[in-house]
């Protein structure tokens, strides 16, 4: 039996990624869910439009 891993493709799966995992780069969302860095950025667009998540300040 083979491991089968759920890559995320929706905003949400991304979001419960995000939420796992708590604060992650978007290469590190890359890295982490195989999609492309464009996709990612999508995802992470959506979300924000929708109140969901919010940039991390830099420090």
């Amino acid at each position: 039996m083979t491991d089968q891993v759920d890559i995320p493709g929706t905003p949400g799966q991304v979001l419960a990624l995000i939420r796992a995992h708590g604060d992650v780069t978007r290469a590190e969302l890359v890295d982490r869910t195989g999609l492309a860095r464009a996709t990612v950025g999508a995802r992470l667009d959506a979300l924000q439009r929708a109140g969901l998540i919010a940039p991390a300040e830099m420090t």
